[in-house]
């Protein structure tokens, strides 16, 4: 939530992130999703430059809300729990428990699906127990099923 610009990396389409107890970890973005930011940057170009301080240090995510006027003031991670379950609630999902947390836990799924790596997959969220790890990433019935066909079939 409070990414700055300066954090990101062009070059590989990714930004060096801080977790809970200090450790550093890169985190790529998707073309798309990388997109989305450069555009969304670039809408906002006007307001960063009014505020007269260097752009490397203002939110990559900013407030847009009447308290915040013409300040670029980060997102809180309320405002990002509250964003999340106002699109769900919009898209009639809101029985489904879509949360930012829950939106960690299907990266780790989907990461592990695809890799079928566990050490990518715990790298990839920042996890120093690959048994963390395994906690996020759901492993489905079918995904056993057919490893074990697979493997002696």
């Amino acid at each position: 939530v409070s990414l700055q610009r300066k954090q990101l990396d062009d070059t590989d389409r990714s930004s060096w992130v801080v977790g809970k107890r200090g450790k550093a970890r890169q985190v790529f973005f998707a073309d798309h999703a990388w997109n989305a930011i450069q555009h969304y940057l670039h809408t906002r170009q006007i307001l960063d430059g009014a505020t007269g301080r260097p752009l490397g240090g203002l939110p990559v995510f900013a407030r847009h809300d009447r308290r915040a006027g013409s300040q670029v003031l980060p997102l809180s991670t309320e405002s990002v729990q509250n964003t999340i379950r106002a699109l769900a609630e919009s898209a009639r999902l809101s029985d489904r428990g879509i949360t930012p947390h829950a939106l960690r836990h299907y990266f780790a799924t989907r990461m592990y699906q695809t890799t079928r790596d566990l050490a990518v997959t715990q790298t990839a969220l920042g996890h120093s127990s690959p048994a963390t790890t395994r906690i996020y990433a759901k492993l489905e019935d079918d995904a056993v099923r057919n490893a074990h066909r697979e493997a002696f079939e």
